[in-house]
């Protein structure tokens, strides 16, 4: 009889190990501990009107399994706070959080940058905590930095260097390859960046408000000019290189190679996905595919390159640096990472075909026996 592994079952809901909740200043938070390894857990804060406590246990969920491709170097958490991010009032509210998480960010979880996070919101807590941001990472090594920024190995747009690094090898190159991106916010341009890199042909991008065009490419340059500076909007008025804006929808019709999905969670649904019209989705944003959305495009041959792949290489800078203490040098993280990524990708595309299934829900049978 085969001996069956009790970590092998699949979640099919979200059950952290715990979860601490806040109320103050009309405001709702919640930080969740999915689980821990090495002794320590780490995800992003984020803050949005619309955060709420499913959400955030499901994102910490997403973080473990993330960072399970890359051989578990800590566990995975998350916090977020129901807000408006730009209340002036914030960081003197993040005084009163701190005061209610103190116990699990002092001993064992770290938090970073998120959808509407800012350096100064997470100054604010740590400054709160009178602790450095990797206080946890420095009891490991005494050489460590005080801030995730600071981290050997960080670099500019390191979410969208993963999310190509899958899609490269995936396809075996990008070079004049048709993309457009959902999402012109921070990855989004982070994307435009690094598939520029790649000798991509970026025909056009998309916001909440509408989308650029322009079947012969947009020129970097040009396109990061057209790009708000607060990184919300498009402007459109400026761009005379566009050939035509239109809502923001109409980027599925778009005849691609591969679509990067930048934007919010969930926003591809099932009546998106039957609109989509390239054979290759890159799922760059957290659970940005709905279920149901999935299965669809699963039923119609399109290749979604899943979240928990295509989105993990800034969560495993941060967690490779955690656990070792900032041990390691940018050439020998970076390898690692990439490396992963690689054979994560391939490795879980070749199995899913054979399976006749998507390849997140490949990916997550595949990793679950060897989670903390």
């Amino acid at each position: 009889m085969e001996k069956k592994n009790p970590k092998a079952k699949l979640r099919q809901t979200c059950s952290p190990e715990k979860v601490w909740e806040v109320k103050v200043g009309g405001y709702e938070g919640w930080l969740v501990q999915d689980r821990l390894c090495n002794g320590l857990a780490f995800g992003g804060f984020r803050f949005g009107p619309k955060v709420s406590r499913d959400e955030v246990c499901e994102l910490a969920q997403t973080m473990t399994w993330k960072l399970a491709a890359h051989d578990n170097p800590v566990g995975g958490a998350k916090a977020g706070f129901r807000c408006d991010p730009q209340d002036p009032e914030l960081p003197k509210i993040l005084k009163e959080v701190a005061k209610a998480w103190s116990e699990p960010l002092s001993t064992h979880i770290v938090v970073g940058k998120d959808m509407g996070a800012t350096d100064l919101l997470l100054d604010s807590l740590y400054q709160a905590l009178e602790m450095p941001q990797l206080h946890l990472a420095q009891t490991r090594n005494s050489g460590c930095p005080n801030k995730i920024r600071e981290m050997t190995g960080y670099l500019s747009h390191m979410t969208a260097l993963g999310a190509v690094h899958a899609c490269t090898k995936a396809l075996g190159g990008l070079e004049a390859k048709k993309v457009a991106i959902q999402g012109a916010g921070a990855v989004g341009i982070g994307l435009v960046h690094r598939l520029t890199e790649q000798n991509a042909k970026i025909i056009g991008i998309c916001d909440i408000a509408g989308s650029i065009i322009s079947k012969e490419g947009l020129p970097q340059q040009e396109l990061l000019k057209a790009l708000n500076p607060n990184m919300k909007l498009i402007d459109r008025t400026s761009c005379e290189f566009i050939h035509e804006s239109m809502g923001a929808d109409e980027i599925l019709n778009l005849d691609l190679d591969v679509l990067f999905l930048a934007a919010n969670s969930g926003l591809i649904d099932e009546n998106r996905a039957r609109r989509i019209n390239a054979p290759v989705v890159v799922e760059v944003s957290n659970f940005g595919v709905t279920p149901l959305a999935r299965i669809i495009l699963q039923d119609r041959g399109i290749l979604v390159i899943p979240d928990v792949i295509a989105s993990s290489s800034s969560a495993a800078l941060c967690a490779h640096q955690l656990a070792s203490g900032n041990g390691y040098s940018k050439e020998a993280v970076w390898q690692k990472i990439l490396g992963a990524i690689e054979k994560a990708t391939l490795t879980n595309i070749k199995k899913a075909k054979e399976l006749r299934q998507d390849v997140r829900s490949t990916y997550i049978q595949n990793i679950e026996e060897f989670l903390c």
